[in-house]
């Protein structure tokens, strides 16, 4: 378990993007639910291909994401290459960086953060994902594992959020709730980060009801019902010399 005293001395947080124009639906939810744990913090919402430039800190957080290591050339990674990955992770080990993920090609990196690394396992934990695992990992914690938040609606919400996030994502198809995951993720996808963030985990975990109107079973397509997207970041330019410029980019506090 990751120490709470650790988890409450973020102040940035980087959660996965999938492209400059598209959100990743479980980035976004992990970026509400940790939002709503830890709102002072900054939510940074971040493609693979902008990792390289972040730099290490203390007090970061990273979701549904992981530091950048160079990618192994063939299926099994040689030596060298494996010896490259420890050291590209050593820089943010030693800033005390916490780690959510559950991307398998990052399976042998995680466990390189110790206690402050947690890696969730979709073979062993069918539909665990980003937002799984900053609700069991953090929010919860945070919150505190009992009565008044466990168990009333904002902790209903927020489970609901994450366990439909974790469905569209990790492709349970044969779930009975796929349908609502996908209304769900194109809600995600559609709206600004800001929005996502200012509507919450109830805002957004009941905002897929008004498409009920569809036949059971018909999931949306990717593009169906989605206006174009807003860029978070044009609603606040991100400062000069910002690394991650071309990326979303939103402080909070």
């Amino acid at each position: 378990m990751i120490p709470i005293n650790a988890l409450r001395a973020v102040r940035r947080i980087f959660v996965h993007r999938q492209s400059a124009d598209t959100a990743c639906a479980d980035g976004r939810a992990s970026a509400i639910l940790l939002n709503a744990a830890i709102p002072e913090a900054e939510i940074v919402e971040v493609t693979y291909e902008h990792l390289p430039r972040l730099k290490p800190e203390r007090g970061t957080l990273f979701c549904d994401l992981t530091p950048w290591a160079p990618k192994p050339k063939g299926a099994t990674p040689t030596p060298d290459e494996k010896q490259a990955r420890i050291d590209a992770m050593a820089p943010w080990i030693d800033a005390g960086t916490i780690v959510l993920d559950h991307h398998k090609t990052v399976a042998d990196l995680v466990p390189l953060f110790g206690y402050l690394g947690v890696f969730g396992d979709e073979r062993r934990d069918p539909g665990v994902s980003g937002a799984v695992l900053a609700l069991r990992e953090v929010l919860e914690p945070i919150k505190g594992p009992e009565p008044p938040f466990i168990g009333d609606a904002r902790w209903r919400d927020a489970e609901a959020l994450a366990r439909l996030a974790g469905v569209r994502d990790t492709w349970q198809r044969l779930s009975p709730e796929w349908t609502r995951a996908c209304e769900l993720a194109a809600v995600l996808c559609a709206l600004p980060l800001d929005s996502c963030l200012r509507r919450g985990p109830r805002g957004i975990a009941r905002s897929d009801t008004r498409h009920r109107s569809r036949p059971r079973g018909h999931a949306p397509s990717a593009g169906a019902g989605r206006r174009k997207e807003r860029r978070p970041h044009a609603h606040r330019r991100a400062p000069r010399g910002n690394p991650l410029a071309g990326g979303s980019h939103l402080r909070r506090g």
